[in-house]
């Protein structure tokens, strides 16, 4: 399962799906700036009326139906008041205030929130800067402090739901031994194809899209209450109740973090480069390595600022660089761009995977005088061949393995020279 395929990137259908949008677009307009009046009133009806009452509930429900969200739930019976923590699969940034019409409670949030939607929903942000033992402690005041339950988003970030679920967050089980698991699913007409969120929205570009179409249904189902088993690890509780969820979603487990979506959605944002990037250094470098060459002088290796590369990939290019630097910057660019990852990346290059022509390693030059220092061989300059053909194919293997052993012991010896880490 690819990334890519838990998340949605486009909110507008493409090609012929598109028309019945352009048709609807000026009455959904006029029903968007009509609704969110509605809206408004129920804002100052959330404001007067209690949390705990369950007529504001009733009201501020029918109000959002009457704006285009409608709100279901399902399995009532397995809501169980003794749990104090909730958990939910996250599809879109109003989740948050979906739920608060059905279930009061303070939500949790472990991202940036605005002051605008903390104020209205009264959600709270944990914040980053705090280390494990600071937020532990920062949650358990608000869990001692309120009577309400505690609301967790526990993947920590937004996917389509349609496909899988993402690694829990551990704090959510830590703080008690009965867990209340809830699911939350989206649907609109299926004549408009118009995506509920996508990876890049807000809040409120989701909002104005529920004022925009005829109706949004979010389907909210209660699940058994999960108790934590004696001796039971929080990984493993949590992954228990993981896996109950994704049995009723009609979803995978996936082994994808919220950490591995962001690393993706930073690698989109910084693309590397087009194809046309060149297939040897002799292409990328300026005017004066051109007539070096043509006075048949070696070429000087070409550094990372000499070239036009995203932050992104030159931080990867400079990280591949430091360990092996015999190696061409359009080599490991090309490799790059296939692989996305630097030690993938190292590792084929350490194999004989990556095919290419090795540069001359010059010194660097300085103003101030360097120390003598003593004179080692460079890993790029050793050779890793076997003093003789074995006899068999298990002898050649072993010989194989040697010499794939030597080359992963010189590149980490040319790292620990460059950091100082001998």
């Amino acid at each position: 399962m690819e990334i890519r395929s838990l998340l949605e990137f486009n909110r507008l259908p493409d090609g012929i799906s598109m028309v019945p949008v352009i048709i609807y677009f000026p009455i959904g307009l006029v029903l968007a700036v009509l609704r969110f009046f509605i809206s408004l009133h129920a804002l100052l009806i959330s404001f007067l009326i209690p949390k705990t009452w369950f007529i504001r509930s009733v009201i501020l429900r029918f109000m959002f139906g009457v704006a285009g969200i409608i709100i279901s739930t399902d399995g009532d019976e397995n809501c169980d008041k003794r749990a104090r923590i909730l958990v939910c699969d996250h599809i879109s940034p109003l989740d948050h205030l979906v739920t608060s019409l059905v279930v009061p409670h303070v939500c949790l949030l472990d991202w940036h929130v605005s002051s605008l939607l903390q104020w209205v929903t009264g959600c709270q942000e944990i914040s980053p800067d705090k280390n494990k033992e600071e937020v532990v402690k920062y949650v358990k005041s608000i869990y001692n402090g309120t009577s309400l339950p505690l609301l967790f988003f526990p993947e920590k970030t937004t996917t389509s739901g349609k496909i899988g679920l993402l690694k829990f967050w551990y704090l959510p089980f830590e703080l008690g031994h009965l867990i209340q698991p809830i699911t939350i699913q989206a649907s609109r007409i299926e004549i408009f194809k118009i995506n509920v969120s996508t990876v890049k929205s807000t809040w409120w570009s989701d909002l104005f899209w529920c004022l925009f179409v005829p109706y949004t249904i979010f389907k909210l189902r209660y699940l058994p209450v999960t108790e934590k088993k004696e001796a039971e690890l929080s990984e493993e509780f949590s992954e228990r109740v993981r896996q109950n969820m994704c049995r009723s979603l009609g979803v995978l487990a996936t082994t994808y973090t919220h950490s591995d979506i962001t690393d993706y959605l930073k690698r989109q944002s910084y693309p590397l480069p087009a194809p046309s990037v060149p297939s040897n250094t002799a292409e990328i470098t300026q005017a004066p390595a051109a007539k070096q060459r043509s006075q048949g002088s070696p070429s000087p290796p070409v550094s990372t600022n000499q070239i036009t590369l995203a932050p992104e990939v030159k931080v990867m290019v400079d990280q591949v660089k430091s360990v092996l630097p015999h190696v061409p910057i359009a080599t490991i660019v090309a490799e790059l761009d296939r692989c996305e990852d630097v030690d993938v990346v190292i590792t084929n290059i350490l194999e004989g995977n990556v095919e290419f022509t090795p540069e001359d390693i010059l010194p660097q030059v300085g103003n101030s005088v360097s120390p003598p220092v003593q004179k080692t061989v460079c890993p790029s300059q050793l050779t890793f061949k076997s003093d003789n053909f074995g006899k068999n194919a298990g002898n050649r293997q072993m010989s194989l393995e040697d010499r794939k052993k030597a080359m992963y012991e010189a590149a980490r010896k040319r790292y620990k020279e460059k950091h100082n880490m001998l």
